[in-house]
């Protein structure tokens, strides 16, 4: 299974997920992306994502990001919840090397280093913090 358990409250939901979404790749689900603590009154959101091992290095997580962000800002000025996004932040492993390069890719600014952020695997661990603007999407 190529989602930690740690990370299957994006599969189920929880309090702060908004929306999650299959990513599919030759009619096969290739990866998992969520909007969470999606913030109205700031409008602003994170998104997280996952991708199999098996599809990893084909553009299919750079592509998928990219066109989920784009639909977000996109739909979000016309909905009816009347707040229109500006922001979308990513929450990064330090040494998470692919998911930092899908960042850049897609033209996020790195924001900063949360210091040991986050447990897993019995360590804390560091965290970078990207996000990408509505005027920044092209």
């Amino acid at each position: 299974m190529f989602i930690d358990g740690s990370n299957s409250r994006y599969l189920i939901g929880d309090e702060r997920t908004v929306l999650t979404s299959g990513i599919w790749y030759k009619n096969q689900l290739a990866g998992v992306i969520a909007v969470q603590n999606f913030d109205k009154s700031n409008c602003n959101c994170e998104i997280g994502y996952w991708i199999g091992e098996e599809f990893q290095g084909k553009g299919i997580a750079t592509r998928s990001v990219q066109c989920f962000c784009k639909e977000l800002f996109q739909k979000l000025d016309n909905s009816p919840i009347k707040s229109p996004l500006n922001k979308i932040t990513f929450r990064v492993a330090e040494d998470n090397l692919k998911s930092i390069k899908i960042c850049e890719r897609i033209g996020c600014v790195k924001e900063g280093l949360l210091r040991q952020d986050e447990f897993y695997h019995g360590k804390f661990h560091n965290v970078l913090l990207y996000s990408i603007l509505k005027s920044e999407m092209n």
